[in-house]
């Protein structure tokens, strides 16, 4: 399942016809994953499999949470802006 999230993010792609490049997120840019109100850190062991979570009857929601200004990172910010992760710590560079 982990896998899957970080192909979408790494496939997650500025809006545009002619050059389109991607944004810069990837499977260290996930901060935490919520199933129902089990919260998973990356790299920490589930009590129970993913889709035991999900078929519980209140857990069918999952929550994916990016790293943010609380981390000191725009990982989160580069998503909802849809600016590419670079050009955002170029921003703050300068």
């Amino acid at each position: 399942m982990t896998a899957k999230i970080c192909q979408k993010l790494t496939s997650l792609r500025t809006p545009g016809r002619e050059k389109s490049c991607p944004l810069g997120l990837g499977p260290a840019s996930i901060a935490s994953i919520l199933i129902g109100d089990t919260e998973w850190l990356p790299g920490q062991e589930l009590p129970l499999s993913p889709w035991d979570l999900v078929r519980k009857p209140l857990s069918q929601c999952i929550t994916i949470r990016l790293k943010g200004l609380s981390e000191s990172c725009l990982d989160e910010l580069a998503l909802e802006s849809l600016f590419p992760l670079p050009l955002l710590h170029n921003y703050v560079r300068l």
